[in-house]
């Protein structure tokens, strides 16, 4: 918990449990990774962040290197590519 948001980090290729954290209604913002493709929807009250890649080239899917900003106030994030 930080600023009174809930918060789940997950890192593993495991979508089963990427969706249960997103579903389960406990958690306003919900930050995987692993697949390294950028994520950045609300789905229900809860945001599933995915910051990308910190290397520039990947896979075919993950080009660009990116990072993520989150603002727990307004509980939205922003990509920035690197």
């Amino acid at each position: 918990k930080i600023d009174n948001r809930h918060l789940a980090v997950f890192h593993g290729d495991y979508q089963q449990i990427v969706d249960a954290l997103i579903n389960c209604g406990t958690y306003d913002a919900v930050f995987h990774g692993h697949t390294l493709l950028r994520i950045n929807e609300t789905i229900g009250k809860t945001l599933s962040l995915n910051p990308g890649s910190l290397m520039p080239y990947t896979n075919e899917k993950a080009q660009g290197a990116s990072i993520a900003i989150y603002d727990t106030r307004t509980n939205l994030a922003q990509h920035f590519l690197l």
